[in-house]
Parts: structure tokens; C-alpha cells; sequence
């Protein structure tokens, strides 16, 4: 690979890595990266970036043959990537790759449950933590870690609707059934089964009002270490 008389040497450890910093990738897909270059990057790291020509590349692709399909288009795609991003900087890479083409994969089989098989699953979970979080896994489509990081003040109860932070901390509105916010109560509620004995009302404001609850546990004595955690499904 040639270097324009306006580049400067690198090696192509630290090109390898300006190009992750230049990215908007999630940290899981820059380490994805990493892992996938990382057998091209341990033979070469040290070396001037211009080590890259096509014979290394076609080189390093025939030690990846033994590869599954799968992992090795996704190498692949990691290698086009890294390359694109030289070329966005000047260097010669166009024809590095020419002619390299993904592997056929084949057809994966869906397996997963019916509708009707997940619900019946569901409907045998008696514990009110898990049944209100599996439900709202199932309702909205979450990811367990989108799940397990909502806190109550990311939930709007008049418009049944939850403010989730997703993947890449790209945020975004998901929406709950009316089932859904039932079971969401029931849980809350055994989470903070003293509110009743201490103020006799049979149900709590919701909202942001549910933070009202640690000055009124605390005017009874009860501290912020004693008093049931609002905030966390985990917890």
C-alpha cells in the first residue's frame, strides 16, 4: 500500500486504533473489532502501516478459511471497514481487496417459541418481581440490560411509557399494555408493603411522586439503608 507524500509513518497498531476512536461504534463492537484483526494486528501491529499490500492481505484471509462462514465474512467486514477508514485518510487501499467476496452462509432455522408457548411460559411465573419484568421484556422487546436499568423516573404512567437507554446509549420510547402496568404495580407495591401499614392508604401516588415515599418512611424513622429499594428491577 503506497503513502502519500503528506502522510507521515505509522504503525499499524496506532492506525488500527485511530480508526476505533474515530467511530461512533458502541464499546461491544469496537472490542468486536479488536477480536476480529486481532490475529493481522499481532503478525503485523509494529510494523509501518505500508506493510499492507495485497499480498499480506490475500495472506491473512487464506488463514481464515478454516473459519466458519459467519466468522470469517465478519472479519472480513471488520478488515473493509478498517480499510475504508485509510482510504478516508489518503492512503491507497482500493485494490487490496478487489475481486475478495463473502462466504454463502447458510439459512438459519428459526427456533424461536410461538406467541402462544412464550405466554404460556409467562403465565407460570408467580414471583412478582420476575413476572413483572419478564412481561415488560416480552411487551416491549428489551434487552435484558435495557430492562434491568430502568429506574422509576424513566417511567410515565398517564402514557404508559418508559424512556429506555439502549444500545450505544441511544435513547428511546417504548410503550407498555395496560397487563403490563398492572404487573409493574403489583411489584412496586410488595416493595414497599409498609407504605400501607405507615400511612394507611391502599395505593401509592405514581410517578416521580414515588420519591415523596423516602421523606415520609424517614419522618417514621425509617432510613434510606432500611427502606425498600425503589429504583432498580435487580435490586
Amino acid at each position: 500500500m503506497n503513502r502519500p507524500d503528506s502522510l507521515s509513518a505509522i504503525t499499524l497498531t496506532k492506525a488500527f486504533e485511530a480508526f476505533l476512536e474515530s467511530t461512533s461504534f458502541a464499546r461491544r463492537t469496537r472490542e468486536s473489532y479488536a477480536d476480529d484483526l486481532a490475529p493481522l494486528l499481532t503478525q503485523y501491529g509494529q510494523a509501518d502501516i505500508a506493510v499492507l499490500t495485497t499480498e499480506i492481505i490475500q495472506a491473512y484471509l487464506a488463514h481464515q478459511e478454516a473459519l466458519a462462514p459467519t466468522t470469517y465474512n465478519r472479519r472480513l467486514a471488520a478488515l473493509r471497514s478498517f480499510l475504508g477508514f485509510l482510504r478516508a485518510q489518503g492512503w491507497q487501499t482500493d485494490t487490496l481487496l478487489a475481486g475478495v467476496e463473502r462466504k454463502p452462509e447458510q439459512k438459519r432455522v428459526a427456533r424461536a417459541l410461538d406467541a402462544q408457548r412464550v405466554e404460556a411460559v409467562l403465565r407460570q411465573i408467580t414471583d412478582p418481581r420476575d413476572r413483572a419484568l419478564f412481561w415488560l421484556i416480552y411487551d416491549g422487546g428489551l434487552r435484558c440490560q435495557e430492562a434491568l436499568a430502568i429506574d422509576i423516573e424513566d417511567i410515565s404512567w398517564p402514557d404508559r411509557s418508559i424512556a429506555i437507554h439502549g444500545k450505544g446509549d441511544r435513547p428511546r420510547e417504548m410503550f407498555f399494555s395496560r397487563a403490563v402496568g398492572t404487573l409493574l404495580d403489583k411489584y412496586l407495591f410488595t416493595r414497599i408493603a409498609s407504605w400501607k401499614n405507615l400511612t394507611g392508604q391502599e395505593r401509592m401516588p405514581h410517578g416521580k411522586s414515588y420519591f415523596a415515599v423516602c421523606s415520609k418512611l424517614l419522618a417514621h424513622g425509617i432510613s434510606y439503608s432500611q427502606k425498600p429499594p425503589l429504583c432498580k428491577f435487580c435490586k
